[in-house]
């Protein structure tokens, strides 16, 4: 069904210079010279708005300016979204979806110029049929299981997501590491940097914090994504260390193995000790703060 919201843009086909919105800096799509300007895709006006994914709002209209741009820069990347995992609620007296969470991952990412940015996007949606309208948003993620926690966040069943890509967790331990992230809460691990790297072995870490641990000698931790393309599954790890530099240590030989994590009684015993107001400072390097990822573009002119 046509989109006035999105119609009245007058989107132009695909180019390499032109694939999806530029991030707040205005870096410029660093996709090869010589690619082929349509990869084979329709027009963005004679495809699906979202390619990726059915959001299913086709017959409704944005509640407001924050979720028409989101669903605009939604419909510039949705050829390069591909599904990981979702969850819906539906109206108690009907079918119809109310609620939807999704996991996506943003293939794009790979053409911006700064190396190293999220390449799992979350995406929540919520739609008044009544009304006619949506709400959608989303958020850049380093790490799926963090996504996932963003939608819990937002009232997603942290049990409850249907897995849907084929890449498949190696093993019970990064099932339960994936386990800690999806329902930490937000404010159990303050992350402070994190690379995703395109090439193999696609290796992802993250350096955080946990509040549950700032009284332990070892509050850092690194969480590290490891991706076994010959299998079709992929690894995920957690490691505790001092300070940020020993963390960064880590990263420049991801082969290593990470130090032990202290055990969940030892950490809540360590924190029952520590009543002060103010959490004790982490030592070592300064926390960065890396670009997340491209936000929805401001409104444009209508044509």
């Amino acid at each position: 069904m046509p989109r006035p919201w999105l119609a009245a843009r007058g989107w132009p086909a695909p180019s390499p210079a032109r694939r999806r919105p530029p991030p707040p800096q205005d870096r410029p799509d660093t996709r090869p010279d010589d690619a082929d300007p349509t990869d084979g895709d329709p027009t963005i006006a004679d495809r699906p708005i979202f390619a990726g994914a059915d959001f299913g709002i086709d017959s409704l209209e944005p509640e407001g300016s924050p979720s028409e741009h989101a669903a605009d820069y939604l419909a510039i990347i949705a050829g390069e979204l591909l599904p990981l995992s979702d969850q819906h609620t539906t109206n108690p007296h009907t079918t119809d979806l109310t609620s939807s969470y999704y996991v996506m991952a943003d293939t794009a990412h790979t053409w911006n110029d700064t190396p190293g940015l999220s390449s799992f996007l979350a995406v929540h949606v919520e739609r008044d049929l009544a009304a006619g309208v949506f709400e959608i948003g989303f958020a850049p993620q380093p790490l799926a299981a963090m996504a996932q926690q963003w939608l819990v966040e937002r009232g997603a069943d942290p049990a409850a997501f249907t897995r849907l890509g084929p890449i498949t967790p190696a093993d019970q331990e990064t099932e339960r590491v994936e386990s800690l992230l999806r329902g930490a809460g937000p404010d159990r691990f303050t992350v402070h940097d994190h690379y995703t790297h395109d090439d193999a072995p696609f290796d992802i870490w993250v350096i955080a914090t946990d509040t549950q641990a700032a009284a332990s000698d070892r509050p850092v931790r690194v969480f590290h994504d490891r991706r076994q393309a010959d299998h079709d599954t992929y690894t995920l790890r957690e490691g505790a260390f001092a300070d940020f530099e020993a963390a960064y240590a880590w990263t420049e030989d991801t082969d290593q193995p990470l130090p032990p994590v202290p055990a969940e009684g030892t950490l809540r015993a360590g924190a029952a000790r520590t009543q002060s107001p103010h959490r004790p400072s982490v030592p070592g390097r300064p926390a960065t703060q890396p670009y997340s990822g491209p936000t929805p573009p401001g409104p444009s002119p209508r044509r």
